[in-house]
């Protein structure tokens, strides 16, 4: 981000105070919701986040539109969501002093590309454009993002999600050749269209990226290329987020170009025998993730000559494994050559594991085994675990939440993991069958099964992980479900005491 901008001007100050619904005399403080926007105040930067129309930011019959343009000089950060037929309340307002901006389209809802004109400006250094779920009907559109960028010369950062309207191949190619400043690209989530093998090498010769995320597969071929005609490709990288065959990250990490990298999340499409071998010699590598894409019965994330390699890595800090979709197993190996391999990391402060080990060991080992790896990692901070862990697993019977892994421990027994912040768990189950609303959760922790038994879970996390601020749960299957958010929502009711009668 750009540099603290100065002082808020005191007629700034109370223009807001007077036309904002809240009581806030601290401007600085000011959190507030207001028509449904949320706007947040602060001498470093500025950030409104809402839907695509800012007459509702303010009260138009009491404010000048002068005032208003004073006020919008004054954003630094800008999120838009909304559609352009929204877009004519704000015709008149011109953004000059953006420096970050985030354009997010709805995902379902057909939509025409917005005019920038007035967000694009020579002093915008990081851009975020998100597309539709499905590629958008073809039709034409007054401003096309990726030509337009030749008006944000100093880019330092641009990310594209999903379908964009109007967008190809070609136009991502021309805005590389006039982004001479950027450090970070990320093309990725279904805009992977727009990404080709020489828009790969395109990108390897830019001197400044630092990280660079790409779903485009990097074959041997692709990699040789690079590693022939590009002398210096990647030679500041720091984070590295990639599709490669085993040949290809082999041909790249042999030849030296990955070295910077710190952070590497490598998703392989074919076997992954020996990938972990190229990978333990990067020598500033400190986060890395696995991500294997091949269906069984080929399938295999981890085998004994890989956990050899992983426990080399022993100055890792965090560590994470990628096996979907859920529901395959963790095959020819065993929870306790796990635990082995991962006792070695003794500077972890981040672990997510997703794969299925349901057909592996008991509950008891699997206890055990992060029982250790909890005590040899002292630092750790997050865990994940999304899959059948059996003991990790949620689940709610008849109408009581379970969290077997803390319930095989009695409430004496020392604390597992002292530090750790954010514990993210799948649902096995939810109740009936279906995950209820916030108007059908039951909240009253005296009388409701469901509250008594959020209020042993949480009383079990208090324990055990007395630092926890965060706790995710995952659905076992499809998208991730409301009912975490309701059961947070439980353990939170529960965790207060009941209101006097």
């Amino acid at each position: 981000m750009s540099a603290p901008i100065v002082a808020i001007p005191p007629e700034i100050k109370r223009m807001i105070l007077e036309n904002l619904e809240s009581d806030a005399t601290d401007l600085f403080n000011m959190s507030l919701v207001h028509s449904g926007w949320r706007a947040l105040a602060t001498e470093e930067k500025w950030k409104i986040v809402g839907p695509l129309g800012f007459e509702h930011l303010m009260n138009s019959t009491e404010i000048h539109r002068a005032d208003r343009q004073k006020f919008i000089n004054h954003i630094q950060e800008l999120e838009i969501y909304g559609h352009r037929s929204r877009q004519h309340e704000t015709r008149h307002l011109n953004f000059r002093n953006l420096r970050s901006l985030a354009i997010r389209h709805s995902r379902r809802v057909p939509g025409c590309n917005l005019t920038v004109s007035q967000f694009f400006g020579p002093r915008l250094e990081e851009l975020c454009i998100e597309g539709h779920s499905v590629p958008p009907p073809l039709v034409s559109v007054p401003d096309n993002y990726l030509l337009n960028l030749g008006q944000c010369p100093n880019l330092t950062r641009l990310e594209l999600y999903r379908h964009i309207q109007d967008a190809t191949p070609d136009q991502l190619m021309t805005v590389l050749d006039t982004l001479t400043n950027l450090q970070y690209i990320g093309v990725s989530r279904g805009a992977s269209n727009l990404v080709q093998a020489d828009t790969v090498i395109r990108i390897a010769r830019m001197p400044l990226i630092k990280g660079v995320v790409l779903d485009f597969e990097i074959d041997q071929n692709l990699a040789e290329t690079i590693r022939d005609t590009v002398p210096y490709a990647f030679n500041n990288l720091e984070k590295a987020v990639l599709t490669m065959t085993e040949e290809g990250a082999r041909t790249l990490i042999q030849s030296e170009i990955m070295d910077t990298v710190e952070q590497f999340d490598l998703s392989v499409t074919t076997l992954v025998h020996g990938v972990l071998n190229h990978i333990r010699r990067l020598p500033n590598l400190k986060r890395l993730a696995l991500e294997t894409r091949i269906p069984p019965p080929d399938f295999a994330l981890i085998n004994y000559p890989m956990l050899i390699d992983m426990a080399a890595m022993r100055h890792l800090t965090h560590l994470e494994m990628r096996a979907p979709p859920l529901g395959y197993n963790v095959r020819r190996i065993t929870l306790l050559a796990v635990e082995a391999c991962l006792v070695q990391f003794r500077q972890l402060k981040v672990i997510r594991l997703n794969w299925d080990n349901r057909n592996e060991g008991n509950q008891f080992s699997s206890v055990a085994m992060f029982d250790r790896v909890g005590r040899m990692c002292p630092g750790l901070k997050e865990l994940s675990l999304r899959g059948r862990w059996a003991p990790f697993n949620l689940s709610v019977k008849g109408a009581t939440m379970h969290l077997p892994l803390f319930e095989l421990y009695h409430s004496g027994d020392d604390v597992i993991f002292p530090n750790l912040r954010k514990l993210s768990l799948s649902m096995l189950q939810v109740p009936f069958g279906f995950a209820p609303t916030p108007h059908t959760l039951p909240m009253n922790p005296s009388t409701d099964p469901m509250c008594r038994g959020a209020q042993g879970v949480h009383d079990l996390l208090r324990w055990h992980c007395p630092k926890l601020e965060k706790l995710v749960s995952h659905r076992m299957r499809g998208r991730d479900d409301e009912y975490f958010d309701n059961s947070v929502a439980a353990l939170i009711a529960a965790s207060k005491p009941p209101p006097p009668t």
